[in-house]
């Protein structure tokens, strides 16, 4: 089974691989994985992937991920920083923001129009945007919106490898995002959303902004 995403937003296991190899004994890849070698072995019903220990590669741990991607407390404390710059706003409001593995895209509302809010996209290394949303009630918008904290995705990593561990038991799971949102689930605090899929099932996780597990996560 490959491990691609089906959105194509999460590095390929060939790409994953070589970014293991070549990182060695370094890189932010939020678990183990610049500390093992990886090899192949045909069965007869499926290609499985193991470390060299003999136990199965996970691609959400194993994935050695770029330093700026934003599944590291680098790239995501970056690319949060660089949105406030290309929207020209000290502390932007949005109602949602979403991490993938290459690629992050977020919902700004509009600081004078209490009706707008624009889309935004990241993708290698730069922001796009604005892209026109269709209005909203202004107190609906408002209820939503939340002050965007750089400081809040240093615990991204951790919940990487958390939603690892939790889903460990789904074959071929891959992490496709990690989303702050308000989530009527739970009285309306923001709270991290971790979304997973595989071919056999998907797993939807709630976490606190301190990374903690909610329940029913």
């Amino acid at each position: 089974m490959s491990p691609n995403s089906k959105r194509g937003l999460v590095p390929t296991l060939a790409t994953a691989l070589a970014l293991v190899g070549a990182a060695g004994c370094g890189s932010d890849a939020g678990g183990s994985a610049s500390a093992v070698r990886t090899v192949t072995e045909q069965t007869a019903e499926r290609t499985v992937t193991v470390r060299a220990d003999g136990s199965p590669f996970h691609p959400v741990t194993d994935t050695a991920w770029p330093a700026d991607s934003p599944f590291t407390a680098q790239g995501a404390r970056q690319i949060v920083d660089g949105l406030a710059v290309a929207v020209g706003q000290d502390a932007p409001r949005v109602t949602t923001i979403a991490l993938y593995g290459s690629y992050v895209g977020a919902t700004v509302v509009d600081p004078v129009r209490p009706r707008q809010s624009d889309n935004w996209s990241w993708r290698d290394g730069a922001w796009s945007g604005p892209e026109p949303q269709s209005n909203r009630d202004a107190d609906e918008l408002a209820a939503a919106a939340f002050t965007l904290e750089p400081e809040r995705f240093a615990v991204v990593p951790t919940i990487v490898e958390r939603v690892a561990r939790l889903a460990s038991d789904i074959e071929d799971i891959e992490l496709v995002y990690i989303g702050l949102e308000r989530s009527s689930s739970y009285d309306g605090r923001v709270v991290w959303r971790a979304v997973s899929t595989s071919p056999r099932e998907s797993s939807v996780l709630y976490f606190a902004l301190d990374g903690t597990l909610l329940p029913g996560g």
